[in-house]
């Protein structure tokens, strides 16, 4: 995210003045003569550089073997009015290094200490400048800040980077960076010089970038391009590094300049240029391009993209991340909310209750990359990891602990702690939270692994489980019980010997076979432990089995594929064992199932097993806090025993609808459960598969959120693929059009045989879906709607123009025919005075429309903001969307829309795009044009339709979320049909009515809970 657009103030001429300064004393050292510059990097070959054994031997030795331990202080200053509003605010940060480092490294501590005084002497005399225009200008409130973002610390050199933000009053904000770069062993600073041998070759290449740069940022705000070419870029470069407007850091990649806004834009430019751009070996002396550490840390100033190498192959990538702010009105003032990362093409946003500031930094290591974040919220702190993987931002381990506050480093006069900084991905100070009423918190170490795991201080290597294949067979070696988990009965047995093979039959049976596991790691990542076997089985001729109907293998011989969950918890060891097949082998669907066969929560047909066996050694693992991803192996009606898992990720495919999405499968992060109690907000109703939490044994896969008291504050359930695999969310698909073929993710759609116009004018993006829109005439288009979810295109398209919709949510979309305005119920909006509507874009949160139309005979435009009408469809197009894509994050948006007492969801006529999700039930008039739904909120609802007091069609029977759809007539005002639901609520029959009749008046309305 670039810059935005927020000030360029009244006093711009004082304060770009005032920031020329700002960048004058970082780029002094950037432009020392070149004479200096060169004497003191020779001097500093000998003495920092080649004193390192020599370049060749530069990877064997760790950068972070001795790396400074570093400090960073925040601070404040505001003042205010008479009304007790603030009319100054400032904010600068600096970097220190703790004291008995500075003792041993004197010139470095002072250097980086007069970087401090220089902030706080630029701050100063602001603030003064500030005083004096404020007294001319008292309604506005001058606002500033010095943020010290590092860069690169290892044993060698120390960068960090500061952005002077000038929030100003009007158009664009104002920034401007001061920058210095040292060797740690003698505190010296690092010349441009030192690092750079071709200066020209080094100008070329960063004139390029900056040039791209520019002209995307000039194109995006304000539809230009720069009227600087390369060289004149480059000129413009080599006269900053002679005055002011820039500054550059050492990077643990490469050397990123800063510029000024009103540079070369309004906005500030930001390019780094790579070690590895260096292809012959000439552009950087190689005492500098030799020393690119495998690991490091850096953060990431707002004012433009970070550009990074996040593979190590030689290719630019791009990641930014910065605090959002909002306004309260109450106070009228602005506060930090959350953050943001934008990565690629990715965006993640946080936003939590108001923290002071959050600690964001970039990590790289072992050619994986995170974004780790620190933050404090009132009276606790979050840590959190997000790995950059692939494009995406995937959502890593959460720890309830912050930074750890350094008052011993502190100065006599700061008010608030100064933080100790992360260096790397071990020995990350920090404050704990042990949990309980009182939040005490400790002082301790954690780690972060580049999954985005996060570990305390020793738990990296006590995991106490299997940590190699044979251990794994040790510990399935004994006797096992096959439990149903319906009736609590045992109906098997098991004895696996420590080399995988094994001998079944079942409970009070003499009858028996034998097989054999076999690890096949069938998943990305599996290891030592393996997590998926091929199962072998042999003498299934000589058992007796239940009348089922299934084949029976003529040579007694079946093989399948499976995974396996193991743990302890409560006194038991358990083994869940899940077919990662189609579940049609005889041994998943006959073999190892309980042959009486129960009902249809686990019989014949299921693909999973669960074993247990009891244990007197079984450690219970200590309560976890933050959010972790967790299998359920037993529940009670107070809390459950959850097993902390780590996901094995890659790219997945549906191969029947072509959806990218993250596939993962799960292995154990420690091999006990923890018992955790549900808080008094857990809504099970909530969860799609919340029935199983009423089990004993769940079997269940889901993200739990820990709160300080030891509690579960809330539930995510994990969604299910295919073949024993997980979606833990969509990718970006590959798509292209030509004329009327649209592709997507390698399969070509041919929209001609639709009657699609003349040509795909353009591809647009919402979720779950791909909009195609195909040019008829210039007056209308057909929009065709792409179910990703479904891997085709719906039955009927949209007729209109200037179809949008807010954020990715298509339900809420809308759409132009001419002079009116429709939703895609096909309902009529509004209507405008004029020939044709041109353009329509949602304001105030879609409460609004702007509309701009064409008037005077298409001679002029006109703009004009509609009042939407009131949109009470929330809670049927939240259920569409669930029956679309099957996933419990979307079941849970509809059922928060469900009142207590509601018996049933009432709908009639969904949207457009939904008309071919839903089976028709019956049709009970062949020319009524009405679509009506019944949408059950229990299980067991029974389903009748009554006309004239008879029912007129078959019974149907229905479980939470199901539905059936009729085709009748529904009229304005005298019911023709009747819909009766009844439901059984602990033992009690209720039956419900509905006279079918439209909802109301005085709004569009589709869709009615139905109350008992």
């Amino acid at each position: 995210m670039r810059s935005k657009p927020l000030s360029l103030l009244l006093m711009s001429t004082i304060v770009c003045c005032l920031f020329s300064g700002c960048g004058k004393n970082g780029n002094d050292a950037a432009t020392a003569p070149e004479n200096n510059g060169s004497t003191e990097a020779a001097q500093n070959s000998s003495s920092d550089s080649a004193g390192d054994k020599s370049a060749e031997n530069s990877e064997a030795v760790s950068l972070y073997d001795g790396v400074p331990t570093l400090v960073l202080h925040k601070a404040s200053k505001y003042e205010w009015n008479e009304d007790n509003k603030p009319y100054i605010k400032h904010y600068y940060s600096y970097l220190s290094l703790d004291k008995e480092y500075a003792a041993s490294h004197t010139e470095l501590a002072k250097n980086i200490n007069d970087v401090r005084d220089d902030i706080e002497a630029h701050e100063y005399d602001y603030y003064t400048l500030s005083m004096e225009e404020a007294k001319e200008y008292d309604d506005l409130t001058f606002e500033c800040s010095w943020y010290t973002y590092l860069r690169r610390a290892d044993s060698k050199y120390i960068s960090f980077v500061n952005e002077c933000e000038n929030a100003g009053t009007f158009d664009f904000n104002v920034l401007s960076y001061i920058a210095h770069s040292y060797y740690v062993d003698s505190g010296k600073e690092i010349m441009l010089t030192d690092i750079v041998a071709d200066e020209e070759a080094f100008y070329d290449l960063l004139a390029e970038k900056v040039k791209k740069n520019v002209d995307e940022t000039l194109s995006d705000y304000i539809g230009e391009l720069s009227n600087l070419d390369k060289e004149g870029i480059k000129k413009s470069i080599k006269t900053c590094m002679q005055g002011t407007g820039c500054a550059w850091t050492l990077d643990p990649q490469g050397v990123t300049f800063w510029f000024d806004s009103n540079v070369f834009s309004p906005f500030s430019t930001a390019n780094t240029v790579f070690f590895s751009e260096d292809k012959d070996g000439k552009i950087f002396k190689e005492e500098f391009a030799k020393d690119i550490p495998d690991e490091w840390i850096m953060m990431m100033p707002g004012g433009d993209k970070t550009y990074f190498d996040e593979d190590d192959d030689g290719e630019e990538n791009t990641v930014n991340s910065s605090e959002i702010t909002e306004y309260n009105p109450d106070f009228e003032d602005y506060y930090v909310s959350g953050f943001m990362i934008s990565y690629e093409d990715d965006y993640k946003k946080y936003k939590g209750e108001e923290a002071s500031s959050y600690f964001i930094f970039l990590m790289h290591k072992d050619h994986k990359n995170l974004i780790l974040e620190s933050h404090y919220e009132y009276d606790y702190a979050l840590i959190s990891a997000y790995p950059l993987v692939n494009g995406k931002i995937k959502q890593g381990d959460t720890m309830l602990a912050g930074l750890e506050y350094a008052w011993d480093e502190a100065d006599e006069d700061e008010d608030a702690a100064p933080f100790y900084m992360p260096t790397g991905t071990n020995d990350i100070r920090v404050l704990i939270d042990e949990g309980g009423e009182e939040h005490d918190v400790k002082a301790d170490t954690i780690s972060v692994s580049m999954d985005g795991e996060l570990y305390k201080r020793g738990e990296e290597s006590a995991f106490d489980g299997p940590k190699s294949e044979e251990d794994l067979f040790a510990f399935m070696e004994g006797e096992w019980s096959l439990v149903n988990p319906v009736t609590l009965k045992d109906y098997g047995h098991m004895e696996i010997k420590s080399d995988g093979t094994f001998t079944y039959g079942y409970t009070g049976s003499d009858e028996t076979c034998t097989g054999e596991f076999t690890p096949d790691h069938q998943y990305p990542g599996e290891k030592n432990v393996p997590l998926s076997f091929s199962v072998n089985v042999s003498g299934i001729d000589k058992m007796t089995f239940a009348d089922n109907g299934y084949y029976e293998p003529d040579d007694g011989k079946d093989t399948s594929n499976v995974k396996l969950y193991y743990g302890s918890c409560d006194k038991e060891d358990f083994i869940y064992m899940e077919e990662t097949g189609n579940g049609d082998s005889f041994m998943g669907s006959v073999l190892f199932q309980d042959q009486s066969s129960v009902d249809g929560s686990f019989s014949l047909s299921s693909n999973s097993y669960l074993m247990h066996r009891k244990s007197s050694d079984t450690i219970e693992a200590p309560a976890n806090t933050g959010s972790f991803y967790a299998w359920v192996w037993k529940a009670d009606d107070k809390g459950l025993w959850a097993q902390e898992m780590k996901p094995l990720t890659w790219d997945g495919e549906n191969e029947y609808t072509l959806n990218c999405f993250t596939a993962a499968a799960f292995e154990p992060k420690q091999m006990s459960a923890a018992y955790y109690k549900y808080s008094d907000g857990i809504n099970k109703k909530l969860l799609l598969n919340g029935q199983r939490l009423e089990m004993e044994y769940p079997r269940y896969m889901c993200r739990l959120s820990i709160g300080l008291d030891g509690s579960i504050n809330d539930i995510e359930e994990v969604d299910s693929a295919f073949y024993g695999i997980y979606d833990l969310g969509d990718l970006d698909p590959e798509i292209s059009y030509d004329g009327l073929k649209f592709n997507y993710n390698g399969t070509t759609f041919d929209l001609e045989g639709k009657g699609a116009g003349n040509a795909i004018l353009d591809v647009y993006h919402a979720y779950g879906k791909e909009i195609v829109e195909c040019h008829v005439n210039p007056h209308t288009s057909l929009y065709y709607i792409f179910d990703k979810f479904r891997g085709e295109f719906c039955e009927e398209p949209i007729d209109g123009t200037n179809l949008t919709w807010l954020d990715d949510d298509f339900t809420t979309a809308i759409y132009a025919q001419k002079n009116e305005v429709r939703d895609l119920c096909g309902d009529f909006m509004f209507a405008v005075d004029g020939e044709e509507i041109s353009d329509l874009e949602f304001t105030d949160g879609g409460k609004k429309v702007k509309c701009s139309y064409y008037v005077n005979g298409y001679s002029d435009v006109e703009e004009e903001t509609f009042e939407m009408p009131e949109r009470r469809d929330a809670a049927m197009n939240a259920y569409c969307n669930y029956v679309d894509s099957g996933r419990a994050g979307d079941y849970r948006k509809f059922m928060e829309y469900v009142p207590e007492d509601a018996a049933f969801l009432a709908v009639t006529d969904p949207q457009i795009w939904t008309r071919d999700l839903f089976f028709l039930s019956d049709m009970l008039e062949p020319t009524a044009v009405n679509y009506v739904m019944v949408v059950a909120l229990h299980d067991n609802s029974v389903v009748d339709v009554y006309k004239g007091g008879e029912t007129c069609t078959a019974t149907e029977y229905l479980d939470k979320g199901k539905s059936s759809m009729y085709k009748m007539t529904v009229s304005e005002t005298m019911p023709l049909y009747t819909v009766k639901v009844t439901t059984d609520e602990d033992g009690k029959e209720t039956t419900t009515e509905w006279p079918v009749t439209e909802f109301s008046g005085e709004t569009y309305q589709h869709c009615s809970f139905i109350s008992r």
